[in-house]
């Protein structure tokens, strides 16, 4: 929104504003400016710097004032073009945030359908099909769900200003629907490279890794990778003594997993030298590690 030129005419938008609309999924006020550009695109008229929405005021948006905007852009625009689509998309994350999914889930099924006859940058119809995907899997839907993550990661991989945060989130979310359905190598997988994404943004000691290690142990001991498992325990147990991290509950409730795993396969030394390990790290640590907890979710 702070791109004061005039846009390109034709249909290639300068950088500046496909930078801007690229990573504007989410914030339906980001969202509304990124239409009116578009908008602008068309016309040729110049794009003016507009305020931009906070998140307090994107998250609590009145209804009407979102369904209005919709009416409004169908009746300049026409229902099926692109900037509909877009609007459903923000439609679509409002009532997601506010727990009405079946009408999220009819808003982003709209929004995906005109994407797909516009055939526009591959980052707004990957995150509306992994919108989908997300409604489904809070549904228990998995089956539904995972051709959709599938589909959405595959066109986010060859996008090239993607947010690996997305990517990671993606790819984890992916693992979770296949070991609901006990596709536990494929979940293996997926987990696999949530764990190299997150290594590229972190690196190999970021205390964010802990949750996607924990997974990942997990699936290979429900598979007997028995020697795979400790191997990833063992890392994660690493990474918490190098960054020194504290031990929160679900790292904790981890650990405890481990030393259960290795009493269960007879080595008590090894579960009880960990645990020690555990409580070591816990009370040394002084400052809680920055872990952004949409990635740790």
């Amino acid at each position: 929104g702070n791109h004061p030129g005039r846009c390109c005419k034709n249909q290639d938008r300068c950088m500046p504003c496909r930078t801007v609309m690229t990573r504007m999924v989410w914030n339906l006020g980001h969202l509304l400016i990124a239409a009116a550009m578009l908008g602008a695109v068309e016309s040729g008229a110049p794009v003016q710097a507009e305020p931009v929405a906070t998140d307090a005021a994107v998250q609590t948006p009145p209804p009407t004032a979102n369904l209005e905007q919709l009416r409004q852009v169908e009746a300049t625009y026409g229902p099926d073009h692109l900037l509909t689509g877009m609007v459903l998309i923000g439609l679509a994350h409002q009532d997601y945030l506010n727990n009405r999914l079946s009408i999220a889930e009819a808003h982003i099924k709209r929004a995906i359908l005109i994407l797909e006859r516009a055939k526009p940058d591959g980052r707004w119809l990957a995150t509306s099909l992994i919108l989908l995907a997300d409604l489904y899997r809070i549904q228990g839907r998995y089956a539904a769900a995972e051709p959709l993550y599938q589909r959405g990661i595959e066109m986010l991989e060859r996008t090239l200003e993607v947010d690996p945060v997305d990517l990671t989130i993606a790819w984890d979310a992916l693992a979770a629907v296949q070991a609901a359905q006990t596709k536990y190598a494929e979940a293996a997988v997926a987990a696999e490279r949530a764990i190299e994404l997150e290594e590229q943004r972190g690196g190999p000691s970021d205390p964010a890794l802990l949750p996607f290690l924990n997974k990942l142990a997990m699936l290979y001991a429900i598979q007997a990778r028995d020697t795979e498992a400790e191997a990833i325990y063992d890392r994660a147990v690493e990474v918490l003594e190098a960054s020194g991290a504290s031990v929160d509950s679900d790292m904790k409730d981890a650990l405890d997993t481990y030393a259960q795993w290795l009493r269960h396969h007879g080595n008590s030394e090894k579960a009880a030298a960990i645990e020690a390990r555990a409580n070591a790290v816990r009370e040394s640590a002084t400052t809680p590690a920055d872990v952004p907890q949409d990635v740790a979710q």
